[in-house]
């Protein structure tokens, strides 16, 4: 049996670059059209590249109703179609961004936060302002924390939890601490 050798990722961009400069040579003025294009639309036009996007405008056509469908149902119902192809990792793109915007603006603190805290005032059962500020970075610390693990779900495209590497248990251990914590104060995640 003959192995045949395996192209490597430089070779093969190398392959690409070659056939590119050849397609250009063969189509001279196509192809300086398409590399100002690129050049002066560097990002593309709707996702595409610049030549293609003016030569195939029915994809454009195409890609726009679906971004219409889906701004459309985001409006209607808070989410779109795209949801449903990973809801983990529309879930863990979302939730730090939530979590992040409740401890800006939340002005309630969860009872929880108050552990261990004396009453300035037992018989009101109010707090001391200094109670209150140690109560505030306790839950701005909770939230961070729930925030920060969800936000290494979403980097790590949950691969942490199949890899079992001293790096991904440390980030598997934070996403359960972080999903702990969301799991424990759900019903305190409002304002």
């Amino acid at each position: 049996m003959v192995e045949t050798p395996h192209e490597n990722i430089d070779d093969i961009f190398e392959k690409l670059h070659e056939e590119e400069t050849l397609w250009n040579k063969k189509h001279f003025l196509r192809g300086y059209i398409k590399n100002w294009l690129d050049d002066r639309f560097p990002n593309g036009i709707a996702d595409y590249r610049a030549y293609y996007a003016l030569t195939h405008p029915w994809e454009i056509l195409h890609h726009w109703k679906y971004q219409i469908k889906y701004a459309y149902q985001r409006i209607n119902r808070g989410w779109d179609d795209r949801a449903m192809w990973g809801i983990d990792m529309y879930l863990s793109k979302t939730i730090p961004q939530m979590v992040r915007q409740l401890k800006k603006w939340s002005q309630v603190l969860p009872m929880e936060s108050f552990d261990g805290l004396p009453y300035e005032d037992e018989v009101n059962c109010s707090y001391s302002e200094e109670s209150m500020k140690i109560a505030s970075e306790r839950w701005d610390n909770i939230l961070e924390e729930i925030a920060e693990g969800f936000e290494i779900y979403h980097k790590e495209g949950g691969e942490m939890l199949y890899y079992k590497d001293e790096e991904n248990l440390r980030k598997t251990e934070k996403f359960e601490k972080a999903f702990d914590l969301f799991r424990k104060y759900f019903i305190s995640l409002g304002d």
